[in-house]
């Protein structure tokens, strides 16, 4: 939600990398976390949202180590 309206992602209109989704966890105002798990293997992906722009975060670009995010703290 925006505001003004609430904005649904999903695989197919953002680069969320997996349509099953954990934990969110907005850090700041407009800043999101998002945890997702893969659908039928152990493991899970970390992405961002600034409102724009999604980074994920991996193993190998991060200190992520790839397991299913089951909550984010701050």
């Amino acid at each position: 939600m925006d505001g003004e309206a609430w904005h649904s992602y999903r695989v197919s209109n953002s680069e969320i990398p997996f349509n099953t989704v954990q934990t969110v966890f907005e850090a700041e105002p407009g800043i999101l976390w998002v945890g997702t798990a893969l659908p039928t293997e152990i493991g899970g992906a970390l992405v961002t949202f600034d409102g724009e722009k999604w980074t994920d975060y991996t193993p190998r670009n991060s200190g992520f180590s790839g397991a299913e995010p089951l909550v984010i703290a701050q």
